[in-house]
């Protein structure tokens, strides 16, 4: 009552059951986000936005978003950084090639690759395209929540050429590069 919210349910499936609505935002546990949003695309809901990590099997995570596609679902996942106005002056610059073709690229990452890796990911897949090619050159130990750390070599369809490494930083705070 104190925040004057009208009506409350016990589960997900009641609360898209009675009210429709246009838009869900999920932001649980990361162990719920896989049924939720199964949930939210069998609902017909138009659109979910959803925080990472999306899930912890990538071929399920795969097969939902193919349903979601065909069910009208539209899912974002939550990147804010791909809205910043840097991002898309980086964008222009490496797209305008303004300091040359790209060699190569270093990127860190902290945590794990669900937890954070998809944040330059996504980055890097909205300046140079998508992955073309793939090798993971070092896995390390999991975090302390069980997420994959890894090291990766990939190459992008906009910069071939270009090498771009992927690495986890162990035992860096996940705010000194956020």
């Amino acid at each position: 009552d104190f925040f004057g919210i009208a009506a409350r349910y016990d589960s997900a499936a009641v609360l898209l059951a009675e009210e429709r609505p246009d838009v869900v935002s999920i932001c649980t546990p990361p162990e719920t986000h896989e049924s939720l949003l199964r949930q939210c695309i069998e609902a017909g809901v138009p659109a979910v936005w959803m925080e990472k990590p999306e899930g912890d099997d990538p071929k399920s995570l795969a097969a939902l978003l193919t349903q979601a596609k065909s069910n009208g679902t539209r899912v974002l996942f939550s990147y804010p950084r791909r809205f910043d106005v840097l991002t898309e002056q980086i964008e222009q610059i490496v797209h305008d090639r303004r300091y040359g073709v790209l060699e190569k690229a270093v990127v860190h990452y902290s945590r794990g690759i669900w937890q954070n890796a998809g944040h330059p990911l996504d980055l890097l897949m909205r300046w140079l395209g998508s992955v073309i090619e793939h090798k993971i050159l070092c896995v390390h130990e999991r975090t302390a929540d069980g997420d994959v750390r890894a090291d990766a070599l990939l190459r992008f369809e906009g910069a071939p050429q270009a090498p771009v490494y992927l690495l986890s930083n162990s035992g860096v705070p996940a705010n000194f590069f956020e």
